[in-house]
């Protein structure tokens, strides 16, 4: 249900709520009309007077606009401050899957506590908890910049974000040692990748098993391809997917063959594509799945 819908189920419009949670009727209209226009106090304004949650009305105002991408339903989730819905849920699985990928030892709740709290959640280990608080916060700047063409610059400037402080690339000082050392590898791929007249998911694997295997920022090379192959699937309107923790071992061995036979990447990566689009379609409906894959 959209919320002009459940407005009129309980006899009000726009105009009455508008005086009713003294939000300007203009402000309210073009909230309910526009994708992320709404702030986060007005959006609470409105969940307290009609007694729902704001992930709750946060949902109705998101289906009042099915034609959307998931780029900006997770931006505007971002930005509004929504506490439960498909962004956080995406962040938290996301670090937490790349993270045990590489060997973190952070559970879900813990990665959970990173996120809701900027707090530990009682783990120990600094390395993997900056990791975490990384991969989340390079997730928030790539989010920004889905339509923007891969370059040199802008995935140095992830790997940066990705290994600073944490050890697991080096200091800035390494991180760029090691991309210079990659630089003409790094290169040739872009090159390729850039002209292709479109991009398939296969070509998306393809760009991210060949990245992993350069090895340009040690340890986190893996961490970034997952961010990078994120961007393109967004980008080339392909479905997402995150890396469950009980496919590391399948993940891993798809890379690493990749060459002798893509299919075992392409079998994971399509499982767990199908496992987000059930994600999606359990945050935001049947109706907003079927208009994002066709």
């Amino acid at each position: 249900m959209i919320l002009v819908d459940y407005l009129k189920q309980n006899g009000l419009n726009v105009s009455i709520l508008s005086k009713l949670t003294k939000i300007p009727y203009a402000t309210l209209h073009k909230g309910i009309e526009q994708r992320g226009v709404l702030k986060a106090e007005n959006l609470a304004k409105v969940a307290n007077q009609l007694g729902l949650t704001m992930d709750e009305v946060f949902a109705m105002l998101d289906r009042g606009h099915p034609c959307s991408t998931l780029t900006n339903t997770l931006l505007s989730e971002r930005d509004s401050g929504a506490q439960s819905g498909i962004y956080r849920y995406t962040q938290v699985h996301f670090a937490y899957g790349s993270g045990s990928i590489d060997g973190a030892s952070l559970t879900p709740e813990q990665t959970a506590a990173i996120f809701d709290a900027n707090d530990t959640g009682g783990a120990s280990s600094v390395r993997d908890i900056t990791a975490t608080a990384n991969t989340m916060y390079v997730f928030d700047v790539m989010l920004g910049e889905v339509q923007t063409m891969l370059s040199e610059s802008l995935l140095l400037s992830f790997a940066q974000m990705l290994t600073n402080a944490t050890g697991r690339g080096g200091a800035f000082a390494d991180t760029r040692r090691m991309w210079h050392a990659a630089k003409e590898q790094i290169s040739r791929l872009l090159l390729w990748y850039n002209a292709l007249p479109s991009v398939s998911f296969s070509d998306i694997l393809q760009f991210h098993a060949t990245f992993i295997r350069i090895n340009p920022i040690g340890s986190a090379s893996g961490a970034l391809a997952r961010v990078i192959t994120f961007k393109e699937c967004l980008r080339a309107q392909q479905t997402p997917f995150i890396i469950h923790e009980d496919y590391k071992a399948f993940y891993l061995r798809g890379v690493e063959k990749f060459d002798e036979d893509s299919t075992f990447l392409s079998d994971v990566c399509l499982t767990m594509q199908e496992s987000y689009q059930n994600t999606i379609k359990q945050f935001l409906g049947e109706e907003y799945l079927q208009k994002l894959i066709g």
